[in-house]
């Protein structure tokens, strides 16, 4: 099953389907990010009568990461697995776009023992490397489900010009994104066609440096309140650029000049 689909309000009945053969079933979930803890959680939640401890593993290639509002509430929780790169200069904070928030947050300070948070022993986790190929692949051979949660593609809109010819796209090509760096629709030669916007999950933008994040950060931005506020603004200000902010120049005063000295010369 794809990630979305098991998230979908029949997507747990659909699993059990899938399972009803097998009395404590092994299911494993493919990735590591947000959609991935989101889709555990739902297991754990929905289908508890039929997991045994250990049955449930998340397989992943890069670890967990957790967000923190500082540095200082990360170290204190215990929480020490980040550098100066993975900090945001603008916030500080910690992994501020690659890190898990919210609820796929806490089940990652559980199984990662944050914080003194209580295990869960129904679900393990299994970080790929270049010695484990063998275990990643038993893991996958016994499964008797497997969740694929590998990230998200733009749904594909046929777009026309005045003439209602297709418009080729860069993202029909494999690795291609949906926008660039302005927000705008990229045509097949990876130029922004004007006028033409879009955003949201999975269309691909890169934050540029004013927008901060963490300099480790190489991903694209899904990020609600990002859309909301800093992406959201960007396209805002194109469609109606007599709305854009203007720009504050903050102007040196210059030094007291003494009257008197004035005078005398």
């Amino acid at each position: 099953m794809q990630s979305d689909d098991l998230l979908s309000p029949t997507g747990i009945s659909r699993l059990r389907s899938m399972v009803m053969s097998v009395k404590t079933p092994r299911i494993a979930i493919v990735g590591g990010a947000s959609s991935a803890l989101s889709v555990a959680r739902v297991i754990l939640r929905d289908m508890a009568d039929l997991l045994m401890p250990g049955h449930l593993t998340m397989v992943h290639k890069s670890r967990l990461k957790l967000f923190y509002r500082t540095a200082e509430e990360a170290v204190a929780d215990g929480y020490t697995d980040f550098g100066a790169a993975d900090i945001c200069p603008v916030s500080q904070f910690v992994y501020r776009f690659g890190g898990l928030r919210y609820d796929s947050r806490d089940l990652a300070m559980r199984l990662m023992g944050i914080a003194d948070a209580p295990p869960e022993p129904r679900l393990q986790t299994l970080q790929i490397t270049d010695s484990n190929q063998t275990t990643v692949q038993a893991v996958l051979d016994r499964a008797d489900a497997i969740i694929a949660c590998l990230g998200y593609r733009p749904q594909r809109v046929m777009i026309l010009d005045r003439h209602n010819h297709a418009i080729p796209l860069a993202m029909d090509h494999p690795d291609g994104s949906l926008t660039g760096a302005d927000c705008g629709i990229l045509d097949e030669t990876g130029h922004e066609i004007p006028g033409l916007f879009g955003l949201g999950l999975a269309a691909g933008y890169r934050p540029s440096a004013a927008m901060g994040g963490e300099r480790s950060f190489n991903g694209q931005v899904n990020s609600l309140w990002l859309w909301q506020n800093a992406i959201g603004e960007k396209i805002l200000y194109q469609l109606l650029p007599e709305e854009t902010p203007v720009r504050r120049i903050t102007i040196a005063r210059p030094p007291a000049i003494d009257a008197h000295h004035i005078i005398h010369h």
